[in-house]
């Protein structure tokens, strides 16, 4: 114990004579000071940012209430979900139990095809409520619109591969239109 206690007298003794004291302690201590808020006011604007947008999750009970909240939302976007699923397997029943029919998905549908049916059914003059069209009607309106779409498709490669019969055509029309034209109204 001696020997740690004389080389710690001596250290001490070396360290209290090798202390250099600093000639303006007060101006040092100042310069100290202002070093230390300068970079925290170069650093303030982030924390005061971080601090406007994320302050709320210090709070508690506003953690807490936004949380609840999320929560409900979630359960209310489930219920309702599962509400609409409900009601889609119970029309898909009613509709098999009344007459065979299901209800397809709008994947099932070709192309355009609802669009179609949309607008067949808004051109009707009393609109849809006050007529009743049965499935194999509009399923033969589709098929032959379909057949009149491939005719149609059919007819524009013929007259693209032969321009010829196109100016005959539109020449053959701009006459029927000038006809009409002349032709005296009652």
């Amino acid at each position: 114990m001696k020997v740690n206690e004389e080389e710690y007298n001596r250290f001490t003794e070396v360290m209290g004579r090798s202390h250099n004291a600093p000639a303006h302690p007060d101006l040092l201590a100042e310069r100290i000071i202002e070093r230390v808020l300068g970079e925290s006011r170069k650093a303030g604007s982030r924390p005061a940012i971080h601090e406007f947008v994320f302050g709320w999750t210090t709070v508690g009970w506003a953690r807490r209430s936004l949380s609840i909240a999320s929560l409900l939302l979630v359960g209310l976007f489930v219920y309702q979900q599962f509400e609409i699923m409900t009601g889609i397997k119970d029309i898909n029943y009613r509709m098999k139990a009344g007459g065979g029919i299901e209800v397809r998905p709008a994947e099932s549908f070709e192309p355009g095809q609802a669009l179609r049916l949309k607008s067949l059914s808004s051109s009707l003059p009393y609109g849809v409520d006050s007529i009743k069209v049965s499935v194999d009607d509009i399923s033969r309106l589709i098929e032959l619109y379909k057949e009149l779409e491939l005719s149609r498709e059919r007819i524009n490669r013929i007259l693209q591969l032969n321009p010829e019969i196109l100016r005959m055509i539109e020449k053959e029309y701009r006459g029927s239109l000038m006809e009409d034209r002349n032709k005296p109204t009652i």
